[in-house]
């Protein structure tokens, strides 16, 4: 399909083609000086003509899931009132420099195979997605932004002229950093950081005393401890399987009142930290993969809780103390081997409220439970 010329038409604001057959556009767009949206999603093109961005009025450019290999030079003024540019699912490879484009608040640049992205003169960028790229190093203003999605790149650094202090959400998971970025601390607005699959083998104290952080996600890295003394802040959801932990702060369970959800699979913890009345919001804890035998501990967290999921498959437990079935009670998933370990106690009784999910097939093996509740993984 193809669209040869287009008359003059002042009066034209919208221009909607997506999901169709265009594999080439007309060569002067200059006629259509209203123009506030075009959209030319999902499509067959593979060249962009260089009139469009002398759209003054143009506002929004959608054009995701095409074939673009190549953008050329933008001229200094181009689309001046251009706010949101989606390039995403193209073949976009090489650098591309979005510079002269002063005005735009949303990028999507996303699935593409980029290595260089020429962006810190956008002052006003506000939501940024560069995930599933080639980067390895991305220069920001950072004043404005809110959301900055760079997953799945090779990312070793972000860099902002200014501390992103609207920043709310951040996802730099599946990258090659050794440390989070520098600013990340007084980032004071951020709620989410998902840092997951990354090398990391140190975190900050100071990532613990984000007043707005409720989701942090650190698996998969290389982390051997935490902060000797944790600040207490108001997390709900923390991901820390797959590190390489061998104990926690002993103030760990203080620091976190408002924990709904712990993940400490497959590291090498052999007890946990005394536990203390502020942890009544805990309701899923996962500690399969450890090396945990001393119980004792998790008996009192146990009573101290309102646990629903706790999964404690691949440890090296010989025995449940008789009391932990007093805390047990309210547990309503566990999986199989701790149950057939509690067999042994003489009041197994008690636990006829606690519902098996699904069979361990073998040591090391990972349940069907465990993937419904290991959701960060």
């Amino acid at each position: 399909m193809k669209i040869d010329k287009f008359y003059c038409n002042f009066r034209l604001k919208r221009l909607h083609c997506d999901f169709n057959h265009l594999g080439s556009l007309p060569l002067d767009w200059s006629s259509l000086v209203s123009l506030t949206s075009l959209t030319l999603s999902n499509n067959r093109l593979d060249l962009l003509p260089t009139t469009i961005w002398t759209l003054q009025c143009l506002e929004v450019l959608n054009l995701q899931r095409n074939r673009i290999c190549v953008i050329d030079p933008l001229p200094e003024g181009a689309a001046s009132r251009l706010k949101e540019l989606r390039l995403s699912w193209n073949r976009l490879s090489g650098t591309l420099d979005l510079s002269p484009l002063v005005n735009i608040s949303h990028l999507d640049v996303s699935h593409n195979d980029l290595e260089d992205l020429e962006i810190s003169k956008l002052y006003k960028l506000e939501s940024l997605d560069v995930s599933q790229n080639a980067l390895k190093a991305l220069n920001l203003e950072g004043s404005r932004v809110r959301t900055l999605q760079a997953d799945g790149n090779g990312l070793e650094i972000i860099t902002c002229k200014q501390v992103p202090l609207y920043l709310e959400k951040l996802d730099i998971s599946h990258n090659n950093f050794e440390y989070l970025p520098e600013w990340i601390t007084e980032a004071k607005s951020l709620h989410t950081i998902l840092a997951d699959h990354n090398h990391l083998s140190h975190v900050p104290i100071e990532i613990f005393s984000c007043c707005n952080l409720m989701d942090l996600r650190l698996n998969h890295n290389l982390l051997v401890k935490l902060p000797d003394f944790l600040t207490q802040c108001h997390m709900k959801s923390l991901s820390l399987q797959y590190n390489k932990f061998e104990k926690l702060p002993y103030n760990f369970f203080w620091a976190l009142p408002c924990l709904e959800t712990l993940n400490l699979s497959y590291n090498s913890l052999k007890s946990l930290p005394v536990s203390c009345d502020s942890i009544i919001n805990l309701k899923e804890l996962l500690l399969s993969g450890n090396e945990l035998s001393d119980l004792r501990n998790l008996v009192n967290l146990l009573k101290l809780s309102r646990i629903e999921c706790l999964h404690l498959s691949c440890n090296q437990i010989k025995e449940l103390p008789e009391d932990i079935l007093d805390g047990i009670q309210a547990v309503t998933d566990m999986t199989r081997h701790v149950i057939q370990t509690a067999a042994n106690c003489s009041s197994v009784s008690t636990i006829h409220r606690i519902q098996v999910m699904t069979d361990m097939t073998k040591l090391g093996a990972q349940t069907a439970a465990e993937e419904q509740c290991l959701k960060y993984t």
